[in-house]
């Protein structure tokens, strides 16, 4: 148990470093299409239940047309796949709720995509190899400050949305 306790504080630190120095993190400019067209602020986007999963929803869709034909396509489906299938979605409030983020926690990795939506700025970073405990590591985010809130999204809510979204023939999906 804490062998188990302790990778999840070293991949929270690894996190931590990416929320607070994003520019040493990989990070990755990403195409925010969908979250934009929605055009609303994080207190919007945060309000409710529903209002998070469509959020974590519309994330993972930019996030697989911004990956689409990419070295990284794989990796990100097998990660998304994954944290929906163990229910492992979250998001975390940053920046005085001008910022969010989603995580995908998968069983290989976990995704992080970061959304400003007053910009309409995203970008998204990819820690392989490093599976923490979700609700570990996203209270380690919360006490060290580098988040201010954070949720659990119902990944089959997810899937619900992404079904009614495959269903409106969007292009792009």
């Amino acid at each position: 148990m804490k062998i188990r306790k302790i990778v999840s504080v070293l991949a929270a630190a690894v996190v931590l470093a990416s929320f607070a120095f994003p520019a040493m993190a990989d990070n990755h400019a990403m195409e925010t299409l969908f979250m934009n067209a929605m055009d609303r602020s994080v207190p919007e986007w945060i309000s409710g239940k529903s209002d998070r999963e469509k959020l974590s929803c519309l994330a993972m869709c930019d996030l697989v047309r911004t990956v689409d034909g990419t070295s990284d396509e794989q990796t990100v489906m097998d990660i998304i796949s994954s944290a929906l299938l163990n229910d492992g979605c979250y998001i975390g409030v940053f920046n005085g709720e001008t910022s969010v983020s989603m995580l995908y926690f998968g069983s290989d990795g976990f995704l992080i995509v970061f959304y400003t939506p007053a910009v309409g700025v995203g970008q998204w970073t990819l820690i392989p190899n490093r599976v923490p405990d979700p609700k570990v590591m996203m209270e380690g985010l919360k006490s060290e400050g580098s988040v201010e809130s954070y949720y659990h999204v119902s990944a089959s809510q997810i899937l619900e949305f992404l079904s009614v979204i495959s269903e409106s023939g969007i292009s792009g999906l």
